[in-house]
């Protein structure tokens, strides 16, 4: 069963994943302005960041990522409610490709209380609230 994260202050230095490329699928600014940012300021490549506003941009970038090198290390956060093409939706796409090294998927989402019921089981690697900012 995928776990539930709190995050939590980053002590390491992550440049030890300078081969890791993320993709932030997330239609609210203010979420991918902090998730953006604090990946940043923990040491992420910019060229490494891929921010998507749908699950459409966030395959997108997962095209481009594997063709470049089909087995790229790709971390993906999905937030769950998007436009368009939503997380769940977007990881059930990913799932059922046969091409390349498949990402990381964590699902994101407001809703801390449905986190747990977004999406089945097997659909997702880490499940992970955007209540980042409580204390």
């Amino acid at each position: 069963k995928p776990q539930i994260l709190r995050v939590l202050p980053v002590e390491q230095d992550m440049s030890l994943a300078a081969d890791v490329h993320v993709i932030v699928a997330e239609d609210e600014e203010m979420f991918m302005e902090l998730a953006t940012s604090g990946l940043l300021s923990q040491g992420l490549s910019e060229s490494r960041l891929r921010p998507a506003e749908d699950g459409h941009q966030a395959l997108a970038h997962l095209d481009d990522l594997q063709q470049q090198d089909p087995n790229a290390k790709i971390l993906a956060f999905l937030d769950i409610r998007m436009p368009n093409l939503d997380g769940e939706e977007t990881a059930k796409a990913i799932r059922g490709r046969q091409e390349g090294r498949p990402p990381f998927l964590v699902c994101c989402s407001a809703n801390v209380e449905s986190l747990s019921a977004c999406a089945p089981d097997d659909l997702f690697h880490m499940l992970m609230p955007k209540n980042f900012m409580d204390s």
